[in-house]
């Protein structure tokens, strides 16, 4: 037999049997995917996490369909692929995540955000063995923010179409630069400033609670109501910028006291054609956003004549205008 034949039937037989192979694979995590899943996620969330199913797809997709993780996320269908290779090495990697439609639930006690395991017994792997997703993908995701205040009245808020792309996250506690773009509808939230459609970018490293990133929301016709940049060294976190109120924009505010105030002030600075443009400021804990004093300055631009009584009614729209800024409420209730 020659040489070039020998070769053919080596390689044959090798082909055969990683089919063979990838054949029982796949059998068998289309058998045990779900436990395996619903465990290594319950213990990596410490919260409780089921799945309805669990399927394989070649090359080495794992497809996800009724996931839901106790009190923090429920989504109908995620699409994840392994680095197969990075199994068997120092850092095991996920090449890409794919959230579709997901409900994100935050809860948050007055400003702090509560973080509590549902699960007893369970613990995240292991420090010396990282966990990276090199991409992550969430696509039409609604961000559902739960506040109990100091009267213990709890109170709901929600942020939707949320657009979102994140590379290189270190799922462990892990050093390491992560890099991020959002968009997202602010429709359904009391701001009391022009816009409605919120963008932000930049990067995060959450071992180091290290960050720099701007924000912006624009309206319709691209004006800007917010301009902010966030910037963190070791939790220390600053956040600057500028809002605005147009004399030609449209009452944002579901809340009824919220919104009274809001309509008023509206109502005043479009019958006297004026603008409020106010810098802010404040510091906070990039892990726990909880500021102590927002610092605010600005200035107005009015099309009333100088007169004093022009002066006097301008005075009094900034003070007003002061108030609804710093209004605690200022998100207010869920449509």
């Amino acid at each position: 037999m020659r040489s070039g034949s020998r070769v053919a039937i080596v390689m044959a037989a090798l082909l055969l049997l990683m089919l063979l192979v990838s054949g029982l694979f796949y059998t068998y995590l289309d058998f045990n995917g779900r436990r395996i899943f619903n465990e290594q996620i319950t213990a990596l969330t410490h919260r409780r996490v089921e799945a309805r199913s669990v399927k394989a797809a070649f090359p080495a997709w794992i497809i996800v369909k009724g996931l839901s993780i106790d009190g923090l996320l429920s989504c109908e269908r995620v699409t994840i692929l392994v680095d197969a290779g990075s199994l068997f090495g120092k850092v095991r990697r996920i090449s890409r995540m794919e959230l579709e439609s997901p409900v994100i639930v935050w809860h948050r006690e007055g400003s702090r955000v509560a973080v509590q395991s549902t699960v007893q017994g369970t613990s995240a792997p292991p420090s010396g063995q990282p966990l990276v997703l090199a991409h992550l993908l969430v696509r039409d995701g609604t961000l559902k923010i739960q506040t109990d205040d100091a009267s213990g009245i709890k109170q709901g808020y929600e942020i939707g179409h949320i657009q979102l792309r994140v590379d290189n996250v270190l799922v462990t506690d892990t050093p390491g630069h992560t890099e991020f773009a959002l968009s997202a509808s602010l429709e359904k939230l009391n701001v009391p400033f022009l816009g409605h459609f919120l963008k932000a970018g930049g990067w995060f490293n959450w071992a180091a609670r290290d960050m720099d990133g701007v924000a912006q929301v624009i309206d319709d016709d691209g004006r800007v109501g917010v301009d902010a940049k966030l910037s963190s060294r070791q939790n220390d976190m600053t956040v600057f910028g500028t809002v605005k109120l147009a004399a030609d924009q449209g009452p944002q505010a579901t809340g009824a006291r919220v919104g009274l105030l809001e309509n008023v002030v509206l109502g005043a600075l479009s019958s006297t054609q004026t603008d409020i443009v106010a810098d802010f400021s404040l510091r906070t804990k990039m892990d726990r956003f909880d500021p102590d004093v927002v610092k605010l300055s600005g200035h107005i631009t009015t099309g009333l004549n100088s007169s004093a009584t022009s002066g006097n009614i301008v005075a009094g729209l900034k003070a007003a205008s002061e108030e609804l800024l710093k209004e605690p409420s200022v998100l207010g209730e869920q449509k």
